[in-house]
């Protein structure tokens, strides 16, 4: 047994294959776009707005030189960048958030938070979370919120937190600042899109749909 051990060893060695435990975590790139429909003819109305709060345990992106986990990847190195650049340039659609990052992915992930604000002439916030899990076969779980903002009339302070993308949320949720010089605005309306789905293919994109939003996602071995 140990002579079969050693040539085991002595072959990995002249090949340079780490050995790697059980419990050894496979590292993914995780790479998205999440666009809107701007001529959405479902005929679907959006629901009034719904209380929602993000899980204790999610992760935020950070921004960083290292490659480590959950650093928000530069545009050089994102890889749906001709996706999203097909999708600003055809009409109907608008990209309200690309965001690409590296991770250990194993049976129990942790969501990843996913938020953005959306200028411009109807002012938006998206926020919600990804997670990616690997049992047999990979997973990702989508469960975004995109929200509809007006100007809140209010006058006082508020306690609120500062999110890494620079959102300012009021302590009751549905009040928001998409900076911090901008005043307060308050969600009206919201749609969700919650949807999980089993990756048979890492070299595939992967499309999430639904009557307002879709989500394009791409998992790389790194």
């Amino acid at each position: 047994m140990k002579k079969v051990m050693l040539i085991a060893l002595t072959i990995a060695l002249s090949w340079k294959i780490p050995f790697a435990s059980a419990d050894d975590d496979k590292w993914y790139q995780v790479d998205m776009v999440v666009f809107r429909y701007t001529n959405n003819t479902s005929g679907e109305l959006w629901p009034a707005a719904t209380p929602r709060t993000l899980p204790d345990d999610a992760i935020h992106l950070h921004r960083g030189d290292d490659n480590g986990a959950f650093v928000s990847l530069p545009a050089a190195e994102m890889r749906l960048n001709d996706e999203a650049s097909t999708l600003r340039q055809k009409g109907g659609y608008q990209v309200l958030a690309q965001r690409a990052w590296r991770m250990p992915v194993s049976e129990n992930g942790r969501p990843v938070a996913i938020e953005a604000s959306i200028n411009g002439g109807e002012p938006m916030l998206l926020d919600g979370t990804v997670t990616v899990t690997q049992e047999r076969f990979l997973h990702v779980a989508v469960d975004l919120w995109l929200n509809k903002l007006v100007p809140a009339d209010i006058y006082g302070d508020y306690d609120s937190t500062i999110t890494d993308e620079g959102i300012i949320i009021a302590q009751s949720g549905s009040l928001v600042r998409l900076d911090e010089g901008s005043p307060f605005m308050r969600v009206t309306d919201n749609f969700r899109l919650k949807q999980r789905r089993r990756i048979r293919n890492s070299k595939d994109v992967h499309y999430l749909d639904s009557p307002e939003i879709g989500v394009l996602i791409k998992l790389t071995p790194v």
